[in-house]
């Protein structure tokens, strides 16, 4: 008897030793290390030229066979290129006021189609991938004028109802009908065991998110390594803080009439960014750098991979570092933009 019970204790302190601790700065949040993740795996990038195109590439998709880039500064907005042959189709959507026109597009998360949203008009603009590629200036199949101004990516959820994040209020993200209407509010700032104020959560709790097909949020928090994920009905189901457990604290200034934060000097750091949904998995790039380091790079070199419910995968080390990127699943094939020495595309292959 004395024996079992000896044996019941043991295995009692082991499982908690192996069970994720709480987090010393958010509340109900598990930590959780590089060791977790059951295999690092190195990809080696090719950079993709396209003829020598010139390009100043900021975001960037992948449908079918079709590599879509929105460009900074260019009288186009869009190139198109067609994979398969690995050459430029054309340019597309002009810089405009017109009816077809945009101002300054964005890709829109959680969809399969081709949906841009033009973030100084407050449309979103749904197209024909085929008649995009074939005509040089494509017409939009569907618009939704937003009723209120969203300034950042927007995303899609399961009901086809619009999910936009929110830098004012209490609450993170909006949820808006298909008639670009608000229907409810939801998400909250993280919980921290430390107090700050309003102006200093909204400059340190930034972040880039991504929705799964079953409606899941999953913010990704910029400025600290931190990942939350919601139920379709705002109900916090996960909150994760790894893999190095850090928080770049911002502070309030008061200048004249105005009121700001600040982030304080030798301590800000880059968390995470970009989450892309592949299959019943997300990829997020992880940066990790403090951005006073004299080897700071805004270019990140490991993504990481995760369950819809926060479970640590795979780590992916990249031998060269990209801002942002897409995922062509299909052909196993990652493509990112990056901005060393100077903005390219760059493709992994990866097979997991």
């Amino acid at each position: 008897m004395e024996k079992n019970l000896y044996s019941i204790i043991i295995l009692f302190l082991l499982c908690l030793s192996s069970c994720d601790n709480g987090s010393e700065t958010y509340q109900q949040a598990k930590t959780f290390s590089l060791d977790h993740f059951s295999e690092t795996i190195e990809l080696k990038g090719k950079e993709l030229t396209f003829g020598n195109t010139v390009m100043k590439p900021i975001r960037i998709q992948v449908i079918d066979s079709f590599l879509i880039t929105i460009n900074s500064g260019e009288e186009k907005h869009i190139s198109l290129f067609n994979l398969n042959t690995n050459t430029k189709i054309g340019d597309r959507i002009t810089n405009g006021n017109g009816p077809e026109d945009m101002l300054q597009p964005s890709f829109v998360k959680g969809t399969q189609s081709l949906q841009l949203y033009d973030i100084a008009k407050k449309t979103l603009m749904e197209y024909d991938i085929q008649a995009f590629v074939r005509d040089i200036q494509p017409r939009s199949i569907h618009k939704i004028k937003l009723k209120q101004q969203i300034l950042e990516d927007i995303a899609r959820d399961k009901q086809s109802n619009i999910v936009a994040p929110l830098f004012r209020g209490t609450h993170r993200l909006a949820l808006l009908n298909q008639q670009g209407e608000e229907i409810r509010q939801l998400g909250s700032y993280p919980e921290t065991k430390a107090d700050f104020t309003d102006v200093e959560k909204r400059e340190m709790f930034q972040f880039s998110y991504t929705v799964t097909p079953d409606g899941r949020i999953i913010l990704c928090y910029n400025w600290t390594d931190l990942i939350e994920i919601y139920s379709s009905e705002g109900i916090l189901l996960h909150r994760l803080h790894g893999p190095d457990q850090f928080i770049s604290p911002f502070q309030e200034i008061h200048k004249e009439k105005v009121i700001i934060a600040r982030p304080q000097k030798g301590e800000q750091r880059e968390g995470y960014y970009n989450p892309v949904i592949v299959g019943d998995t997300f990829f997020v790039l992880y940066n990790g750098n403090k951005v006073d380091s004299e080897n700071y790079d805004e270019n990140s070199r490991q993504l990481f991979i995760f369950d819809w419910n926060g479970k640590p995968l795979k780590r992916l080390l990249l031998d060269q570092g990209i801002l942002t990127f897409t995922v062509d699943s299909i052909n196993k094939k990652i493509y990112g933009i990056s901005s060393s020495p100077e903005f390219h595309i760059v493709s992994f292959d990866f097979d997991l």
